[in-house]
């Protein structure tokens, strides 16, 4: 977190071009698992982390109007330059099915394993009980 002394090292004068794409507002996602934001009441601080991006919720610590939308800014010729940029995540259909095959094949191979062992375990008993 910093503090607003800290944040004027960003401020920019004049006019600013931002090349990237507009975003709505990301929507509180349902389920009691999610973790929330929690917004301050007026008056009482800042929230300077964000789960999502909640264009209402960051308009209200702000004196003034922000548009419903938020632009996520394409990678630049200098990556390292500050303003920092999100990384872009693979999140096609490949990725995903390549991690539901993987875990699939996990429980297979958990279940051929343990039928395996059972069967150990149960020819152990019966030459057991041959044995007496």
């Amino acid at each position: 977190e910093q503090e607003p002394e800290a944040r004027r090292a960003y401020d920019v004068t004049g006019e600013v071009t931002v090349a990237g794409i507009a975003y709505r507002s990301q929507p509180q996602p349902e389920g009691w698992l999610v973790i929330r934001d929690k917004v301050p009441a007026p008056g009482q601080g800042r929230l300077d982390k964000w789960f999502r991006v909640d264009v209402d919720g960051i308009s209200q610590q702000l004196a003034y109007p922000l548009l419903p939308v938020f632009v996520r800014q394409s990678p630049g010729a200098n990556p390292a330059e500050l303003p920092a940029r999100e990384e872009n995540f693979d999140l096609t259909e490949g990725s995903h099915l390549s991690y539901a095959l993987q875990w699939f094949s996990f429980a297979v191979i958990l279940l051929v394993v343990y039928g395996a062992w059972l069967k150990k375990q149960a020819d152990d008993e019966r030459r057991m009980t041959n044995d007496e």
